[in-house]
């Protein structure tokens, strides 16, 4: 059960937890909830890798592939063989996806890149 708690739907969450099988074992966790990169930061990161791309020859869909790829790649274990995982910018929360673009912006900034807000 996936549940977003507010001071407003207290009860409704300990009608749920009310509601489960005590016979069983639960975990709960609980996480600040953090919001998902936005439309704006969205359209902000295709203009940028646009930009990008136009100057170094590369088309937006690539530059999305090698950014996430410089910046985002993790490694992880599968039956003890270590593989590159690259996650979607969807997971990305407005805080990580402003770092995510901040980072872009450095990196193609050692190329002579400057990017111009419109």
């Amino acid at each position: 059960m996936r549940f977003t708690l507010t001071k407003n739907n207290l009860d409704n969450f300990i009608d749920k937890i009310k509601q489960l099988d005590f016979d069983k074992l639960w975990r709960v966790d609980v996480n600040e909830h953090k919001f998902t990169r936005s439309i704006e930061q969205n359209k902000r990161y295709w203009k940028l890798l646009k930009a990008i791309g136009d100057g170094l020859g590369y088309e937006p869909e690539e530059m999305d592939s090698l950014m996430k790829f410089r910046f985002l790649k993790e490694e992880v274990e599968v039956n003890g063989e270590k593989i590159v995982k690259i996650p979607s910018t969807t997971s990305l929360n407005t805080e990580e996806m402003a770092e995510y673009q901040k980072q872009i912006e450095w990196w193609a900034s050692q190329y002579g890149f400057q990017f111009k807000e419109e």
